[in-house]
């Protein structure tokens, strides 16, 4: 195994009262994050006790981690609450650290993260449908949709007509990619849960390998031919009755254009690092190119154009 990432020799009882320890405090975190409405961006890092444990102590006791805390969070709130936490936060954390204990690849934790969290969400919204009868993804859409006619119906009361078509037409475009938002907010939820667990990991010297930079992000070499052969098999399935062809093309493009968005700007960064430019204003374009359209489109371009060439000279 590469160095720093075997699991911890302690013996059971070290394991289990540390296990034990972490839990319970990722179990307070997650409840101080329900009924306090303030903390509520900390569901957000649920995974990082449970990547944790599973990197210091082993699989096993991630998993009796996951189940304990599920059940303590039932108790505290609702069984649903419980049971989704566990499906969508801590099992993929276990997936995580128990990659992380094995892989070689600085980002393959992360993958394998992402591969877990999505097929739990189906799983979930799955269970949701048959045991409760509730339409998990039509309940996001319905609940977004009111947020945004609320928006929309303030802007068209202070005279803004073309402002609230605008807010009408991003409505449509958000109710067709829920799905895909969701694959990214995988993504991004296994990126920064496993980023945040190496560096807790490492102030506490249980981790002695390098925490991977987002500079070094790099997606696998065929991924631009890959990408590129779902796009058109998607496109070539615009005669089938049977697939919603506008929503599929929405996903998919949404999902492309984010993965390489990513590689773009790990590969802007890598550069920006090189250079000598001053690091505020280094930072300031670095928050530029995420929320400004145009540099972002920009950076999805480079992204995808380092799939194919290699700027950075980073992949094996």
């Amino acid at each position: 195994m590469p160095g720093g990432k075997k699991v911890i020799e302690r013996n059971s009882r070290q394991r289990l009262s540390e296990s034990a320890l972490i839990s319970a405090i990722g179990v307070i975190f997650i409840l101080a994050g329900t009924y306090i409405p303030l903390l509520g961006l900390l569901t957000f890092f649920t995974a990082v006790p449970y990547i944790l444990i599973t990197m210091r102590n082993g699989l096993r006791y991630g998993v009796m981690a996951s189940v304990i805390s599920a059940a303590a969070v039932s108790m505290f709130t609702d069984p649903i609450y419980g049971i989704t936490l566990a499906l969508l936060f801590f099992v993929p954390g276990v997936a995580i650290g128990y990659r992380g204990i094995l892989s070689k690849e600085p980002f393959g934790p992360v993958a394998w993260g992402f591969i877990t969290s999505i097929v739990l969400v189906m799983v979930y919204v799955k269970l949701m449908s048959l045991v409760l009868g509730v339409d998990i993804i039509e309940k996001a859409v319905q609940m977004f949709e009111q947020a945004v006619k609320m928006q929309g119906d303030m802007i068209s009361s202070l005279g803004q007509k073309q402002a609230a078509a605008d807010v009408g037409a991003l409505l449509e475009y958000m109710k067709l990619i829920i799905p895909g938002a969701i694959v990214v907010q995988a993504m991004l939820m296994s990126f920064f849960n496993y980023y945040l667990a190496l560096s807790i990991l490492k102030r506490t010297r249980g981790y002695s390998g390098n925490i991977p930079k987002l500079s070094e992000f790099t997606l696998p070499g065929n991924i631009a031919l890959g990408m590129l052969i779902i796009y058109f098999l998607t496109m070539s399935a615009k005669g089938l009755s049977w697939i919603n062809y506008e929503n599929l093309v929405a996903n998919i493009t949404f999902i492309i254009i984010f993965m390489f968005f990513i590689q773009g700007f790990a590969v802007t960064g890598y550069f920006l690092n090189k250079s000598k430019i001053n690091k505020v204003f280094r930072n300031l374009l670095l928050f530029m190119m995420i929320f400004f359209g145009p540099l972002s489109s920009i950076v999805s371009v480079v992204g995808f154009l380092d799939s194919i060439i290699d700027f950075r000279r980073i992949r094996k």
